[in-house]
């Protein structure tokens, strides 16, 4: 049987390894969830954070953009621990 590594295990063991290069794999991993996560606060009208990887674990947090609004239930679901704030949006 082979040996099966979710991404924060896979991320886990080229940081515990000293790999050549282990860093660079490590933020282009968190480079793409954080694309990801800003398509996802897109599609969904709401605020991205920052990705970061911390406590052996890819993480990114979103915010609503404004009181009222709705979490969408596909993020809330995943984070039953968490409550939705919201973070306001300065333009420059």
């Amino acid at each position: 049987m082979a040996k099966i590594l979710t991404v924060d295990e896979l991320i886990c063991a080229v940081s515990d390894s000293n790999m050549l290069d282990g860093e660079e794999y490590i933020k282009y991993v968190i480079d793409a969830v954080q694309i990801a996560a800003e398509r996802l606060a897109q599609h969904h009208g709401i605020i991205v954070g920052e990705t970061t990887f911390e406590d052996a674990s890819v993480m990114t947090s979103f915010y609503l953009k404004e009181q009222g609004q709705k979490g969408p239930a596909v993020i809330g679901a995943r984070d039953l621990g968490g409550d939705w704030e919201v973070k306001e949006v300065i333009d420059s």
